[in-house]
């Protein structure tokens, strides 16, 4: 057999019997779902949430509050108050708007990730299915037409 990472190499009969699979029977369900537990979803991972107070904190780290702080403080020091006030008033609420515009992108994002959810045209006990994406599991046949997402890491068998 090629070398372990390099499947995308093997023919086909040394692929479907590393994943022992038959291809023109697909996976047991009952073999997918067992899979599926030991890998997990096939979904990108998301990466590490910040929490409320850091996407709040975020907000300051940009290069013209800072320049806006400093001018703060310059003004606090010459004594101009009114100044200071102000311009902490204007950074505080431009933090805010971008808090707010950041939390509802997120959930924007989030909403888009359900909606676009994609599906996939799979072999399961001799009959092809139609299977959430993120079910998928190695050793699965799919199958793809034209204009269709491919919905996971795919070694091709056959094309047309």
């Amino acid at each position: 057999m090629a070398e372990q990472g390099r499947w995308i190499d093997w023919e086909t009969e040394e692929v479907a019997s590393h994943f022992q699979v038959n291809p023109s029977v697909g996976l047991r369900e009952k073999e997918a779902q067992e899979r599926l537990k030991q890998t997990g979803p096939n979904q990108l991972s998301e990466g590490e949430k910040s929490s409320l107070f850091a996407l709040f904190i975020d907000q300051f780290k940009d290069f013209m509050v800072l320049v806006l702080l400093a001018a703060t403080l310059i003004s606090g020091l010459l004594g101009e108050y009114t100044d200071a006030v102000a311009i902490i008033a204007i950074i505080i609420l431009n933090a805010g708007l971008g808090f707010f515009q950041e939390m509802r992108a997120e959930k924007s994002l989030q909403a888009l990730k359900k909606l676009s959810a994609p599906a996939a045209k799979v072999k399961r006990d001799g009959e092809w299915k139609k299977i959430e994406a993120s079910r998928l599991v190695p050793g699965d046949i799919v199958s793809v037409e034209s204009g269709d997402r491919i919905p996971a890491d795919v070694r091709w068998i056959h094309t047309e």
